[in-house]
């Protein structure tokens, strides 16, 4: 059985009556109809996504590391699309994290360098999530990042 995408293909292909497709179709080539089809499929995804419903989102834990602000979201699996929300685990509870407004508003965090009064702010940088102030300490599942991840595509 060929991949989701060949038989889409073949079904577009019978309902426009073109069965060969091809370079000299009057309509699509095989490469064009994937091509939209890719772009149909990430486009719809994204308005799923920003409907808020839940679709396509995960979660996993990050550990902090003693004297490390920044910690990739490159190697996650699904891959990384965007931030849901980021949440401080401790002794006390679960407790959200606000995204960083920097000049904006004082980091009452910075004196607190450790322990269950620790609530930093985050901001992405690149695919890089950036935690501030520092952790002067390492603490293991630390934080729950949740987010929203890109599904996998059809391919050919």
């Amino acid at each position: 059985m060929g991949s989701q995408l060949s038989v889409l293909e073949g079904n577009v292909r019978r309902n426009l009556s073109d069965p060969t497709g091809g370079v000299n179709s009057p309509y699509y080539t095989s490469a064009e109809l994937k091509q939209y089809t890719g772009d149909a499929y990430k486009n719809y995804y994204k308005i799923l996504v920003n409907e808020g419903e839940g679709y396509f989102e995960t979660s996993t834990s990050i550990s902090l590391v003693a004297n490390q602000a920044l910690y990739s979201l490159s190697g996650l699996s699904p891959s990384f699309f965007s931030i849901h929300s980021l949440e401080r685990v401790n002794t006390r509870g679960t407790f959200p994290l606000k995204e960083s407004e920097r000049m904006f508003r004082p980091n009452y965090a910075v004196g607190i360098p450790s322990g269950d009064g620790y609530y930093p702010t985050y901001r992405l940088q690149s695919l890089n999530l950036l935690i501030e102030p520092t952790p002067q300490f390492s603490e293991s599942n630390a934080l729950i990042l949740k987010y929203y991840y890109l599904p996998t595509f059809p391919s050919a």
